[in-house]
C-alpha cells in the first residue's frame, strides 16, 4: 500500500514539472545531495568501506561534471543532472536507512559503504570472471551470426521456402535455450562447449528473425531501380540488399547480445567453474549476500557497458541514415521557407 501511495504521489505531483527545477538548479541539487552523502559518510567514518564509498562519490561527481561541461544541449544536460540527482538521492536514502537508522538485517541488506568496500576487494576476481564470460559470449555470437545471417537471407529470397520455414522458426525460437543444457552436456566433450551451444541458441534466433524481417521489408523501389540499372546479382547484394537490411540486422544483434547475457549467466550458474554467473552462484552457496549483491551490480554494469559500446558501433555503422535524415529535414525546412 505504501508503494502504491508513493507511485501515485510521483505520478500526480512530479517534481521535475516544477518551473524552478531547471538544468542550472539541478546542479545545485546534485551538490546538495553530494554534501549530504559525505556528511553521512563522515558520521560513520570508522565503519568498513567509508573510504571506498567516498571515492565512489568523488568519481561519480567528477564524471558527471565532465559530461555536463562537454555537453552543449540543454535537454541532454537536464537528463544528466536529473539522473545523477536521482542516483545520489537513492544512495543517500539507502545509506541513511541501513547504515544510520540500522533498519533491516545487515546480512540481507548491506549498506552502500560495505558494498563499495566489497566491490574494491572483489574487483580482480570480477575482471577474471568477466573475461571468461566475454570470451564465451563472443565465440557464441560469431557462430550464431555466421550461420543466422546468410541463412536468413536464403530463407527470405524464396517465398515458398520462407512459408515452409516460418512456423518452425517461430516455434523453435520460443523454446528457452537453457532447456538444451542437459542434452548439450551429454553431447559436448566439456561444459565450456556445452555453454557455447546453449548461448549460441539464445543468440541465433533473434538474428535470424530480424534478418528475415529485413529482407522481406526491403523497399520495392530499391529492387526496381537495381533492375533498371542492370545490376548483377552480386552488385545487388553488395550495394542494395545488405545496406537496406542492416538496420534490422543490427537490431537483431542488439537483442541477441542482451538475451545472450541472460542465457550465459544461467548456464554459468548451473555448472561452470568461472564466469559472472559462477561469481554470483559461488557466494550464494555460502549465503554471503553482500557479495551476491556485488556480483549482481557488476553484472548490470557489464551489460550496460557492452550495450553502450554496441550502440555507439551501431550509430557509426548507420551514420548514413543520420546524414539522410538531416538532408531530408533540411529539404523540408527549405520548402517551408520558400513557400512562406
Amino acid at each position: 500500500m505504501l508503494v502504491i501511495s508513493v507511485i501515485w504521489f510521483i505520478w500526480h505531483f512530479p517534481i521535475y514539472r516544477l518551473p524552478w527545477i531547471t538544468a542550472g538548479s539541478s546542479n545545485y541539487l546534485i551538490f546538495f545531495l553530494m554534501i549530504l552523502n559525505l556528511i553521512l559518510v563522515f558520521l560513520h567514518k570508522n565503519e568498513e568501506g567509508a573510504f571506498g564509498f567516498t571515492i565512489l562519490l568523488v568519481v561519480i561527481g567528477s564524471y558527471k561534471t565532465l559530461q555536463v561541461l562537454k555537453c552543449k544541449q540543454d535537454n541532454k544536460i537536464q537528463q544528466i543532472t536529473d539522473s545523477t540527482s536521482f542516483f545520489l538521492f537513492f544512495l543517500l536514502l539507502w545509506n541513511f536507512l541501513i547504515q544510520h537508522c540500522q533498519i533491516g538485517d545487515p546480512v540481507l541488506y548491506p549498506s552502500p559503504m560495505k558494498i563499495a568496500s566489497i566491490m574494491i576487494e572483489e574487483f580482480p576476481r570480477f575482471i577474471d570472471n568477466l573475461q571468461f564470460s566475454l570470451v564465451l559470449l563472443s565465440v557464441s555470437f560469431i557462430f550464431a551470426f555466421d550461420l543466422a545471417f546468410p541463412l536468413g537471407i536464403l530463407l527470405s529470397l524464396n517465398h515458398r521456402i520462407q512459408n515452409i520455414a516460418d512456423p518452425y522458426v517461430k516455434i523453435i525460437s520460443l523454446i528457452s535455450p537453457i532447456a538444451y543444457l542437459p542434452y548439450a552436456i551429454g553431447l559436448m566433450p566439456n561444459f565450456w562447449l556445452a555453454s557455447v551451444f546453449v548461448v549460441f541458441n539464445g543468440m541465433f534466433w533473434p538474428i535470424l528473425k530480424w534478418t528475415i524481417y529485413g529482407v522481406t521489408t526491403v523497399d520495392s523501389n530499391y529492387i526496381f531501380t537495381s533492375e533498371s540499372l542492370g545490376l548483377s546479382s552480386f552488385q545487388y547484394f553488395h550495394k542494395v540488399l545488405i545496406p537496406a537490411i542492416m538496420p534490422s540486422v543490427l537490431s537483431g544483434i542488439g537483442g541477441s547480445i542482451s538475451g545472450g547475457f541472460g542465457v550465459l549467466i544461467a548456464a554459468e550458474m548451473l555448472g561452470s567453474s568461472r564466469g559472472l554467473g559462477f561469481f554470483i552462484k559461488y557466494f550464494s552457496n555460502f549465503l554471503n549476500y553482500p557479495k551476491v549483491l556485488v556480483g549482481i551490480i557488476y553484472l548490470g554494469l557489464s551489460v550496460c557497458i557492452v550495450m553502450k559500446l554496441y550502440e555507439k558501433l551501431q550509430k557509426k555503422i548507420l551514420s548514413w541514415q543520420t546524414k539522410e535524415r538531416k538532408e531530408e529535414q533540411h529539404e523540408i525546412f527549405w520548402k517551408i521557407f520558400s513557400f512562406k
